[in-house]
């Protein structure tokens, strides 16, 4: 994993900018590109941490046309994960509000014998947008931080149309953005929340770009959101619009895939 410090910072810092994080993918075949990029995040479950994104991130497919995202035919073969984390959480004297933050970048190999290593829902498949990936060495997970996907089962009692929703990622390229956190976007809950169709899923109002596929969609918990305890309540994966039908994108609604329905099966097959 390689490090580069990026020196003391305040604890007013939130959690998700530390565990939510930059993908960008390389092809399989080398001599063909893939160019853009999408959000992944950790989340934890039981003992273990995992690797959450969305399955066209990794599959590179197009989940409603079914057809390579890419035009040039090009999937993905590797992943690119880059963020930040905390090299250490500060003790003794509580005065001391600063702690020093490492950016890191990993990349991870998407198939083991020509057989993916995600995980995806064990009843929808890809007709759930949303994989889990286990975290290896590669990975120092003493200093990730990661959603605990309990804590947030248990925090959330029910959700309301027009309840408004945190999506955090990445719509910016690299040259854009003026550092390498991500960006916080907000957007109401827009169809009722558990009202579900062929699939679980909810919409958000929100104006998202492309980038943010695989965003985290969190619920505020009190008045704010920061470093370092606070309980973050994870409400779902977020799936951008780009792989949404023509009159969801032109309503410009976005997918949101609840984790009680999607992601918790996902974690629990492992």
């Amino acid at each position: 994993m390689a490090k580069t410090e990026k020196g003391s910072m305040s604890k007013s810092i939130s959690t998700l900018s530390l565990n939510t994080f930059r993908i960008e993918a390389d092809s399989k075949d080398t001599q063909l590109r893939l160019d853009g990029h999408a959000t992944g995040f950790f989340c934890q479950f039981d003992d273990s941490k995992y690797l959450v994104t969305n399955w066209h991130v990794v599959s590179g497919i197009n989940p409603i046309t079914r057809m390579v995202i890419n035009s040039h035919g090009a999937v993905p073969g590797k992943l690119i994960c880059s963020g930040h984390h905390t090299s250490s959480v500060p003790l003794g004297d509580e005065s001391d509000t600063s702690f020093s933050v490492l950016e890191f970048s990993v990349e991870i190999d998407l198939y083991k014998d020509e057989t993916p290593i995600w995980l995806e829902h064990p009843v929808y498949g890809s007709k759930v947008d949303v994989v889990a990936i286990p975290i290896e060495s590669q990975f120092d997970q003493t200093n990730i931080h990661a959603i605990d996907v309990n804590e947030s089962l248990e925090l959330v009692q029910s959700l309301w149309v027009t309840e408004r929703l945190f999506i955090v990622g990445y719509p910016l390229s690299a040259k854009q953005s003026d550092n390498t956190f991500p960006i916080h976007k907000s957007g109401p809950i827009a169809s009722e929340p558990y009202a579900y169709g062929d699939v679980p899923r909810f919409f958000v109002d929100a104006k998202t770009k492309r980038g943010m596929s695989g965003s985290p969609v969190v619920l505020l918990h009190g008045q704010k959101i920061v470093w370092p305890g606070e309980r973050l309540i994870l409400i779902g994966v977020y799936s951008g619009r780009d792989g949404n039908a023509e009159d969801e994108h032109e309503a410009e609604l976005g997918r949101v895939w609840p984790i009680k329905e999607c992601l918790l099966p996902i974690l629990q097959v492992d």
